[in-house]
């Protein structure tokens, strides 16, 4: 089996968790997979304030690191 990588955003527990634990026992590992847990957000612009109109705040702005190609993996 040749070398696999997959991306996956590191946010919330309760969804990256078995990925977490998946990777340090080694099961990824003894199937040839490389996974790459990039931290949340660490794909995005920051600003220099927050935003206080929240009409000008995207709600689809979490799948960007998907849709962008940074991760594979989208968690909705």
């Amino acid at each position: 089996m040749s070398n696999v990588k997959i991306s996956v955003e590191r946010n919330a527990a309760v969804f990256v968790l078995p990925w977490i634990i998946a990777q340090e026992s080694g099961y990824f590992a003894e199937e040839d997979v490389e996974v790459d847990l990039i931290p949340a957000g660490s794909y995005m612009l920051t600003a220099d304030r927050p935003e206080l109109d929240h009409r000008q705040v995207s709600p689809m702005a979490g799948q960007q690191a998907y849709t962008s190609g940074q991760v594979a993996v989208f968690q909705a």
